[in-house]
């Protein structure tokens, strides 16, 4: 099949095609790119500010937040710190009294013992 009998179709190579269809759909792709670009700038133009502001607000609003929470996290740490030192000084009672009482410390834990053992069955 020879070349003439081709028609042009939106497939056809390029050189095919007349140089004035080529150059108006290349204008035409011009004018669309920069029409759209034209609406990214304008667009952008608008949303900056909102986004600047929306930025802002949330910046704000975690400072807030942290101001509120430092109160409560400094009042459970010193909590943490008193149970600490509460649980120190009664191992240290708990020690000293086994120490100065061995039977009475055996009595007791079997008697605690027998118990626990009595309520769990």
């Amino acid at each position: 099949m020879d070349n003439s009998t081709l028609s042009i179709t939106p497939f056809s190579s390029v050189k095919n095609l007349p140089d004035g269809l080529v150059n108006g759909v290349a204008a035409s792709a011009h004018g669309a790119v920069d029409r759209l670009a034209s609406s990214a700038d304008a667009a952008s133009s608008t949303v900056k500010p909102a986004l600047e502001r929306a930025t802002q607000v949330a910046h704000d609003t975690v400072d807030k937040v942290a101001e509120v929470v430092r109160p409560p996290v400094a009042w459970l740490a010193q909590q943490g710190e008193n149970l600490q030192t509460t649980g120190r000084d009664a191992a240290v009672d708990a020690r000293s009294y086994v120490v100065a009482h061995p039977w009475q410390s055996v009595a007791g834990a079997l008697a605690a013992g027998f118990l626990v053992g009595r309520l769990t069955r």
